[in-house]
């Protein structure tokens, strides 16, 4: 048999033996789960394994179906092997520098059975923030603080920037989740909306506007709007609608948003702010 041939015929034989599903993308800090096929008939009690770098020969072994895990790796990694010809490899707290090519192997005499997997994590884009208004919304109606959290539903270590609007810019004003209203920061009426970031992406809230009634460095009064918001106009006592609203302007905004599509407002008596993601 010629050389090449033989190599045709070994690559194939290989293949047969142990195969996986050779690309894998992953989101930071999810988990995933990579699987690995042997023959069963063949390598039913062999040790399978888990290695990383770029060649076979010299990758690092993190972990086997023994229960022998590297120690960098414990807790985030684990293999399972069902006894019917597939190795369940699970990755845990995935991070970008996770990114790479692994190999799950079999322990063979003279030559292990090696197939290739490459792994790419990437970051988790931010969703559009929902804005929630703490405490009672008619509390701004009598010049107290009003309290609006802005919250991310996903993404990767988001990060929360609130802006006020100065057209045609707009200007940071609070590096936080929350944003706090007082009268002595509301002489005349304003608008802000909050941005959520991730180091490559960044999506904007619909802007908030507290409008200024009687102003005041104390006992003020003023109205917040937002689109689809229910807030009291400080002049009856049941809640109407407010339609009043607008969206970023495009010296800032990062995306589109349809009708259908836009967050809401709401007051904790109607609904939770989510965690910080």
């Amino acid at each position: 048999m010629l050389r090449g041939q033989f190599s045709l015929s070994l690559a194939a034989w290989c293949e047969s033996n142990l195969w996986s599903d050779g690309k894998r993308m992953a989101i930071e800090g999810k988990s995933t789960t990579i699987n690995c096929f042997y023959n069963s008939k063949r390598y039913l009690f062999s040790n399978k394994y888990w290695c990383r770098g770029a060649s076979r020969s010299s990758c690092d072994v993190l972990g086997d179906t023994g229960k022998v895990v590297k120690s960098e790796y414990k807790g985030r990694l684990s293999l399972v092997d069902d006894r019917r010809g597939t190795v369940q490899v699970t990755m845990h707290q995935l991070a970008e520098d996770d990114s790479g090519t692994y190999w799950c192997g079999i322990e063979k005499p003279y030559a292990d059975i090696m197939t290739a997997v490459e792994l790419t994590v990437t970051e988790e884009p931010p969703a559009t923030p929902v804005l929630t208004v703490l405490g009672r919304p008619r509390d701004s109606c009598l010049g107290r603080p009003a309290i609006i959290r802005c919250h991310a539903a996903t993404g990767s270590r988001v990060t929360y920037t609130w802006y006020q609007e100065h057209p045609p810019t707009a200007i940071a004003i609070a590096h936080t989740r929350d944003l706090v209203l007082q009268c002595k920061d509301l002489l005349e009426s304003q608008s802000y909306y909050c941005q959520a970031a991730t180091r490559r992406a960044t999506t904007s809230s619909w802007v908030v506007r507290a409008k200024v009634l009687v102003p005041a460095t104390e006992n003020c009064s003023y109205q917040l709007h937002l689109q689809d918001g229910e807030l009291p106009t400080c002049t009856r006592a049941t809640l109407t609608p407010l339609v009043e609203a607008a969206r970023p302007s495009a010296a800032h905004s990062t995306f589109t948003l349809n009708s259908t599509s836009h967050p809401a407002l709401c007051s904790n008596s109607s609904c939770s702010p989510g965690t910080e993601a």
